[in-house]
């Protein structure tokens, strides 16, 4: 969820097939990670014309999303002198995301107006608000309550949480997503079939459908890619 799957979504630039290149673009760009900027950059090169276009505009994305988004900052971020205490940091913001899944539950879409939560590289924790959406200080207090209580179950005190405003959220599911690589998968395998060899690249082109492409909303776009890297 959110820059945690920044990660796998890199590598899932790389893979074989360009719908999932694509979908890993989209995501990147909406996760608005500084990490991606170079993977995408390479991505501008792909072979594909959708996963250019998606590189473009997920480059563009990181570069306008975060500013005036800010909404406001909690708690106080961790300083590190070894990567160990890094790398167990990150364990605890990860921890007390887990930990608040049930209490954040009222205030996530459609309910709410969180579209997603999660550590990032920054040392804190974000928590996405629909642009848009009426917010009030007693609410974030409320937010942040939760994870400052989980926090301290484990013995972290002041829990850093930033709050920024993100543009939407995803309505499609990852099992519209497998089964959309499922179908594309069964296609190219009957172009390979005997009596299809006679047919030009370009018919086989024209034979194979093309999903939908269109901009999804930020929480679930982001599982939907690292659901799919974690099941490959």
């Amino acid at each position: 969820m959110g820059e945690p799957a920044v990660e796998p979504l890199i590598r899932a630039l790389g893979d074989e097939d360009p719908n999932v290149r694509v979908r890993a673009a989209e995501a990147l760009g909406r996760i608005g990670d500084k990490r991606a900027v170079v993977p995408l950059t390479d991505a501008l090169n792909d072979e594909n014309e959708m996963v250019r276009t998606f590189a473009k505009l997920g480059l563009k994305s990181i570069g306008s999303q975060r500013e005036n988004t800010l909404i406001a900052t909690y708690g106080k971020e961790g300083e590190f002198y070894i990567e160990d205490q890094r790398r167990e940091w990150y364990d605890q913001l990860d921890t007390i995301c887990k930990l608040a899944r049930n209490d954040m539950e009222p205030y996530m879409y459609p309910e709410g107006s969180v579209v997603s939560y999660g550590w990032g590289i920054e040392n804190r924790i974000g928590v996405g608000i629909l642009e848009g959406s009426e917010v009030n200080n007693s609410t974030l207090d409320n937010i942040y309550g939760i994870f400052d209580m989980m926090g301290k179950e484990i013995g972290v005190n002041d829990v850093p949480v930033v709050f920024r405003y993100e543009e939407s959220v995803q309505t499609e599911t990852a099992q519209e997503v497998a089964e959309d690589i499922e179908k594309n998968n069964e296609t190219e395998e009957t172009d390979k079939e005997p009596e299809e060899t006679d047919k030009t690249a370009g018919d086989v082109q024209k034979s194979t459908p093309i999903p939908e492409f269109k901009f999804v909303f930020s929480l679930l776009s982001t599982l939907t890619a690292a659901l799919y890297m974690n099941k490959s």
